[in-house]
């Protein structure tokens, strides 16, 4: 007689099972759908960007709740959108439309992640490891109060808007300098909170918007190998809180990035993606 395996694959299996799954085309949203208009009622929300992926050949979803350290999922850790007054700013939509989410016990990322379960598919959080459209004039709204209050941790001042032209590296003050350990704490911490609180299936670290994280970058210059050391330290340090929430919850949850288009220049700004890779 023949028997039948009743051994269910461990989680080291499901999670090698979950990095090998075939992905036809990753639907990468920046989240500006919180602001549109009906974003105030789940339907509302997911009739803008989710419901129309239905039926395409997209199988995951990465969706980005805000900027690097603002968002609008609720958090304990990061700021949220949803704490700001209504000011007649452009911040204004995303106010409204978080506070009233968060009224009806929800916001834009839980949204996310139980739709596309419900429709069979991925969904990540994506993080922008380092967004700067806080250094524009027009968007000094989005300027979260971790930069406000720790001035320091950034590659600037404002005042290098009226000395540098836009198209320098210098011009965008508000960048983190991830050679600063507070920085890396702080993002560390973002994540964790991201992993223990939401049924995602991974995060995306999304490096390429404003692949710039050390101060050699400012001068037009590459980063150092011992900045390359902190980067990839930093990123297996991403990867293990990854792991211990997929195995606390007993399932796969994976690391993915969003890196510049060739290895040079990844190293240029830090990344040693054969390393990350391997």
């Amino acid at each position: 007689m023949e028997t039948v395996s009743t051994r269910q694959p461990s989680l080291e299996e499901r999670q090698e099972q979950a990095r090998r799954r075939r992905r036809r085309l990753i639907h990468n949203n920046d989240g500006d759908d919180i602001a549109f208009a009906g974003s105030d009622t789940p339907e509302g929300f997911l009739s803008h960007r989710c419901r129309p992926l239905l039926e395409t050949q997209v199988d995951t979803l990465c969706y980005g709740t805000g900027v690097t350290t603002m968002f609008h999922h609720d958090s304990l850790v990061a700021e949220t959108l949803a704490s700001w007054p209504l000011d007649g700013s452009e911040r204004d939509p995303y106010v409204r439309n978080q506070q009233a989410l968060r009224q009806q016990g929800l916001d834009s990322l839980c949204l996310v992640v139980d739709f596309a379960h419900a429709h069979g598919l991925e969904a990540f959080w994506s993080h922008r490891m380092n967004d700067v459209h806080d250094s524009a004039p027009d968007h000094e709204w989005i300027l979260a109060r971790h930069k406000r209050e720790n001035p320091e941790l950034l590659m600037g001042m404002p005042s290098a808007l009226q000395v540098h032209q836009v198209q320098t590296p210098r011009w965008w003050w508000s960048a983190y300098d991830f050679a600063r350990p507070e920085v890396l704490d702080h993002l560390c911490a973002i994540q964790a909170e991201i992993c223990s609180s939401y049924e995602i299936d991974g995060v995306e670290c999304d490096y390429f918007r404003n692949p710039m994280f050390f101060r050699a970058n400012l001068d037009l210059e590459p980063a150092t190998g011992a900045q390359v050391a902190v980067l990839t330290d930093f990123q297996r340090r991403l990867r293990g809180i990854h792991l211990a929430a997929g195995k606390a919850r007993d399932r796969p949850l994976l690391t993915a990035v969003r890196v510049p288009a060739t290895e040079e220049r990844c190293l240029y700004a830090g990344i040693d993606i054969r390393t990350w890779l391997a």
